[in-house]
């Protein structure tokens, strides 16, 4: 395997030709915001491209966008354009533009400058002041990339497609087991609170049926609500009528209500 610099393999930040400069057509508008930190791109927005063509920066169909500003080079900010409006699409200024050459497959590409290795040398490269440093165009196209034959780069490129894919799928699912945990816990809570039987079955196994005779009515109805400090043990305010004490915030502990000592 031999090391090429991103100099000979892409050409970098490929320029408009002068009828899609001239184009009444839609073109796909690729802000900052559009550029997912997972690979992703959000193609929703278009724009006219001879209104963007001389101050934005051009994208081809199959294109790799790389943002070079700080921090959005560090969050991973970088994607294929594929799918784009009539084959064009006008980024940020503060993106580069990759178009692989034949050497160089370009899902490949994209996962070279998701490395770790090609992040800290990014970062240790970066020009400017402040919260504006960028990666130079200079450093980014010197970077030397490990480039084995075509056919192994997709190969690889298939392996990592296939491990994002299975990775993706369990970080949903940990999200979905999260929610459901939660929505369980606080159902639980809600049944506990009302002494009702949670082995019933309904919508979830764990809700239990409502009773029909149960109806919505305003807590004002049934419960007087007092503001101020408690009351000492020894006046009859502290007591209700029904011999239950008065509770205050330091009875409560999540989901369980500890009853004074009398």
């Amino acid at each position: 395997m031999r090391t090429v610099r991103l100099r000979h393999l892409v050409q970098l930040g490929p320029r408009a030709n002068s009828r899609d400069k001239t184009s009444s057509s839609m073109a796909t508008s690729l802000p900052m915001e559009a550029i997912g930190e997972d690979g992703t791109l959000d193609r929703s927005q278009e724009c006219v491209a001879s209104e963007v063509a001389n101050s934005y920066t051009y994208v081809g169909e199959g294109d790799v966008v790389l943002a070079k500003v700080t921090p959005c080079f560090e969050n991973g900010k970088s994607a294929i354009a594929t799918g784009l409006a009539n084959g064009m699409g006008f980024a940020t200024s503060e993106v580069y533009t990759l178009r692989p050459g034949p050497d160089i497959e370009v899902r490949y590409l994209l996962y070279t400058l998701r490395t770790l290795d090609f992040y800290q040398y990014g970062v240790a490269s970066f020009e400017g002041a402040g919260g504006l440093k960028r990666v130079s165009a200079r450093a980014l196209l010197d970077y030397g990339v490990l480039l084995p034959e075509k056919h192994a780069q997709r190969s690889i490129a298939d392996f990592l497609d296939r491990e994002t894919a299975k990775i993706d799928a369990l970080i949903e699912k940990q999200r979905e087991l999260v929610t459901l945990s939660q929505e369980r816990r606080a159902a639980c809570l809600r049944w506990r609170a009302l002494g009702h039987d949670r082995t019933s079955q309904s919508g979830r196994t764990w809700y239990g049926a409502v009773p029909p005779e149960w109806v919505v009515d305003k807590l004002g109805r049934h419960a007087r609500i007092v503001n101020g400090s408690t009351p000492s043990r020894d006046r009859i305010e502290y007591w209700a009528d029904e011999g239950f004490p008065w509770l205050n915030s330091s009875n409560a502990n999540l989901d369980v209500i500890r009853e004074p000592l009398s």
